[in-house]
């Protein structure tokens, strides 16, 4: 055989192999496309307090926490908002003194008044309902490709519309839940606010508050870290504002601490 006929069949091996490679390359991501992610279920424990910063949000902005909100643990007779014993973190700040009737007036030292307001595009929440929400199974969504797909564009969505700024830089207490998007304030917020503006978001796509709970985490990395977890079939998933990814609850590598128990979003356990 001479030499230029060897050289053309081994650059046609070479780009058999190529092709064969990208081939197998193709299979394996249509095959993770058809595919559900897997966790494990979240074991609750004792109730808790809900966080601080998110009864006092509930107080000011009722119709954002549902009709399953209970108010009781907010009020006492005099009007104002009781101190959490437990949760909120060592570094919540005190409540004793704020009014039901005015909470962001008193909680906020700085509200960026200067700051251009934002607001969600009809596009964005279109996008959010391109796909519809699989059946609920009592508080547990079936885990379908097409489930997973619509949690990770709203985890995109949301990670890219909000800058994210500590609550301390930002309003001058340690703890202040909000939504900036619907609330017209500028675009920027604590992992908290990434939150609470996914689970408004996948609320308004259709999936039933049963299935999204609040919690709360912790690692060296975040700090006291705030996300949105989705209850499925295939485990509990964490939509993070530090990943473009939707993880099983057990592949974050948080310490986690405490996490909404049911629909009611003042309802909360800690994690065993």
């Amino acid at each position: 055989m001479s030499k230029p006929v060897a050289r053309t069949i081994s650059r046609i091996a070479r780009s058999a192999s190529r092709a064969s490679l990208a081939l197998a390359g193709l299979m394996a991501l249509a095959a993770c496309a058809t595919t559900s992610p897997t966790s494990t279920s979240i074991a609750l424990g004792p109730r808790v307090d809900a966080p601080t910063g998110l009864q006092v949000f509930c107080v000011a902005t009722p119709e954002a926490c549902g009709e399953h909100s209970s108010r009781s643990q907010l009020e006492q007779t005099d009007g104002s908002i009781s101190t959490p014993a437990t949760g909120g973190g060592a570094n919540a700040p005190d409540m004793t003194d704020i009014k039901i009737a005015a909470p962001a007036g008193v909680y906020s030292k700085s509200i960026l008044a200067s700051a251009a307001p934002a607001t969600v595009e009809p596009d964005i929440l279109a996008e959010a309902r391109t796909v519809q929400p699989a059946r609920n199974d009592a508080k547990r969504l079936e885990a379908t490709p097409e489930l997973f797909a619509q949690l990770a564009r709203v985890n995109r969505v949301i990670n890219g519309r909000i800058r994210w700024v500590p609550d301390e830089e930002n309003y001058g207490l340690s703890e202040y839940w909000v939504m900036p998007l619907r609330e017209n304030r500028a675009p920027v917020g604590d992992c908290e606010d990434f939150a609470l503006e996914k689970r408004a978001m996948l609320l308004e796509a259709g999936l039933p508050q049963e299935a999204l709970a609040l919690a709360t985490a912790h690692s060296n990395a975040t700090g006291m870290h705030a996300v949105l977890i989705v209850r499925t079939s295939a485990g509990d998933f964490v939509l993070d504002n530090t990943s473009p990814w939707v993880r099983g609850w057990d592949q974050t590598g948080y310490t986690w601490l405490t996490m909404q128990a049911s629909a009611d979003v003042l309802d909360w356990r800690r994690i065993s």
